[in-house]
């Protein structure tokens, strides 16, 4: 039998590759030839990313600083708190008074505070 009068097969052509399996969900940093669309999209979704954890911390630092309050609550009568968040690193300030006379003790207190340690280190004998 003679091939070479046979018709020839025309060569394979090959299928274009998509994403791999299980690759529908992963980020991507912006490629060379990705369009601006989907560079505008990646950078979107990145920010929304970022902007979600960043409120997930804040409102853990408000939820301890709520529990902080209720608890300091029960031992005092009227307070002031003022201090740094170890979480977001932010200052924090918490007067409670309950009426304008706690208030108006509370003042007295802080003044007599801010007096008495410009003179020495404070103690925690400088409100009493």
């Amino acid at each position: 039998m003679d091939n070479t009068n046979s018709p020839k097969k025309p060569p394979r052509k090959l299928k274009k590759r998509g994403r791999p399996k299980g690759s529908k969900n992963k980020k991507t940093s912006p490629s060379v030839g990705d369009s601006p669309d989907q560079e505008f999209c990646q950078l979107e979704e990145a920010l929304t990313d970022y902007l979600k954890q960043q409120s997930r911390v804040k409102n853990k630092s408000i939820n301890n600083i709520k529990s902080l309050e209720t608890l300091l609550n029960q031992y005092l009568n009227s307070f002031i708190l003022i201090g740094y968040s170890q979480d977001t690193k932010e200052f924090v300030s918490i007067v409670n008074a309950k009426n304008e006379q706690s208030a108006d003790s509370l003042s007295t207190a802080l003044n007599k505070f801010i007096v008495n340690s410009t003179k020495r280190p404070p103690t925690t004998n400088d409100l009493f």
